[in-house]
């Protein structure tokens, strides 16, 4: 788990860096990183859950997966459908 191997300030720069080496061998990557914990545990969303998401979708990562925000959670559904909303959008953002 890179979030218990790495200084927190790392982490995004280290993901973004295994992200691209991944792709570059051709090789599938899934993010799994408490994405929409707060929304599952509030049903409100925060802007780090939000750009979690994006970053994950610009930096081209093939799945995105909810653990808690789906297993133990009255807004699963909600979660889910939030993930998907955003990936849309930030899909068509990055093919235009």
């Amino acid at each position: 788990d890179l979030g218990i191997a790495l200084p927190p300030e790392r982490l995004p720069l280290v993901q973004a860096a295994i992200t691209r080496e991944a792709r570059a061998q051709r090789k599938p990557i899934a993010v799994a990183t408490q994405i929409l914990e707060f929304f599952a545990t509030t049903g409100t969303v925060n802007r780090a859950e939000l750009s979690d998401i994006a970053l994950a979708v610009r930096d081209g990562v093939d799945g995105l997966v909810l653990c808690q925000e789906t297993s133990d959670s009255r807004y699963a559904i909600e979660a889910i459908d939030l993930l998907h909303r955003v990936i849309g959008v930030e899909s068509q953002d990055t093919a235009s």
